[in-house]
C-alpha cells in the first residue's frame, strides 16, 4: 500500500470548502488506484416565503459579496373559488441578465378553487445577480390566494 502524508490536503478541505470528514480521510492507497476527492457545494441557505395577500414577497435576497447559485425552488398554492388570480410564479436575475425571468409559473383558472405545488431542481445550480431579490408573485382583486415559495441555495464562501 501507498501512504500519502500530505496533511494539507484534509485541512485545506476542512477550512475552504468547509468539508465534514476531512480528518479521517484515509492514508492508504493501492498503487493501482488513482485517489480523486470530489468535494460537491452543499446547501447552506434555505429561504421561505409568502403571504395571503395580493403583494409581492421576497423570499431572499442574494449578497452583495459573494456569488449565490439556486439549487431549488419549490412554489405552492391555494385559492378560493372567488379568486381572479390566473398565475403564481418565483422570478429571479440570473447573474448574465439585465432584467428578472421568471423560472416558475402555475397558471390559475381564474373564479374556480384550485391548489397546485410545483417543484423544479437545477442539475447545475444557476448563478444569481449579486444583490438581487428572488421575488414571489400572485396577484389578486376578489377571493383569497395563499402563495408560497421555498428556495434552496448556497454562496460560494473560498478562502
Amino acid at each position: 500500500m501507498v501512504k500519502h502524508n500530505n496533511m494539507s490536503i484534509p485541512e485545506r478541505l476542512l477550512r475552504i470548502f468547509k468539508w465534514k470528514g476531512g480528518e479521517n480521510m484515509e492514508n492508504e492507497v493501492s498503487p493501482f488506484i488513482q485517489p480523486v476527492i470530489s468535494v460537491e457545494p452543499y446547501t447552506n441557505i434555505i429561504a421561505t416565503g409568502g403571504n395571503a395577500a395580493t403583494a409581492a414577497v421576497t423570499v431572499y435576497t442574494t449578497p452583495t459579496d459573494r456569488d449565490f447559485f439556486l439549487h431549488s425552488i419549490h412554489l405552492s398554492y391555494e385559492k378560493n373559488a372567488t379568486a381572479d388570480n390566473t398565475e403564481v410564479y418565483v422570478s429571479v436575475t440570473l447573474a448574465n441578465k439585465l432584467t428578472a425571468v421568471n423560472l416558475i409559473d402555475i397558471a390559475t383558472l381564474s373564479l374556480t378553487a384550485s391548489r397546485d405545488t410545483q417543484v423544479i431542481v437545477f442539475p447545475k445550480p444557476l448563478l444569481l445577480a449579486r444583490g438581487t431579490g428572488i421575488g414571489l408573485y400572485g396577484t389578486f382583486s376578489v377571493g383569497a390566494l395563499i402563495k408560497t415559495a421555498q428556495i434552496t441555495g448556497f454562496t460560494e464562501e473560498l478562502g
